[in-house]
């Protein structure tokens, strides 16, 4: 059994980076995907603010 350990360390170190790649790239995507929402509800705000100001009764 320690034989076969060694015999492929390489190998099981690969697979334990590969891992740990892709569960730091899926929490990043998660991450990404809640700053785009936040990006879509601050621009919609944004567009809210600028409908109100040019509402007829703005200050000219």
């Amino acid at each position: 059994m320690l034989d076969f350990f060694f015999s492929n360390l390489f190998y099981i170190v690969l697979i334990i980076i590969v891992l740990l790649f892709i569960r730091i790239n899926s929490s990043y995507s998660k991450r990404r995907a809640k700053v785009n929402e936040d990006m879509k509800q601050l621009q919609q705000r944004v567009n809210e603010l600028e409908r109100k100001q040019d509402s007829p009764y703005k200050e000219k």
